[in-house]
């Protein structure tokens, strides 16, 4: 049987965003699914950081939990925070019953932008729905 990770790497990367923030490098910090994620490689993170300068101590200090992966958040969906960050990870062999489909569940969860383009296509048509009433 598969185990459902604790969520523990999450609470580490909490905590250093924590110190971050106290470090006066990281103005303000969320996680806007945080409930949804147990792993670290599936969780989105956003963040605005103090000035530009302060960026690279800030992924540095990340960069301790995985390899980063951030971007503009120019979508701003389910939060206005300047940046989005991920960490790229590589998850335990999904037991399936054939390649495809693990493939498949591998690049659905690896996928930020697949998530963030799903939530607002969804929300531009129930727009469309309700307009059309």
């Amino acid at each position: 049987m598969a185990q459902i990770d604790d969520g523990s790497e999450i609470e580490e990367v909490k905590k250093t965003l924590e110190r971050l923030t106290a470090e006066g490098l990281v103005t303000r910090w969320e996680i806007p699914y945080e409930y949804l994620f147990t792993r670290l490689y599936s969780a989105l993170f956003y963040l605005e950081p103090t000035s530009p300068e302060s960026e690279t101590r800030i992924w540095q200090a990340l960069s301790a939990h995985g390899e980063v992966l951030h971007r503009a958040n120019t979508w701003q969906g389910p939060t206005r925070l300047p940046i989005g960050f991920r960490f790229n990870g590589q998850p335990e062999p999904v037991p399936a019953a054939s390649t495809r489909t693990a493939e498949t569940i591998k690049r659905f969860v690896h996928s930020h932008e697949r998530l963030e383009r799903f939530v607002h296509s969804h929300e531009r048509i129930k727009r469309y729905v309700q307009s059309h009433r």
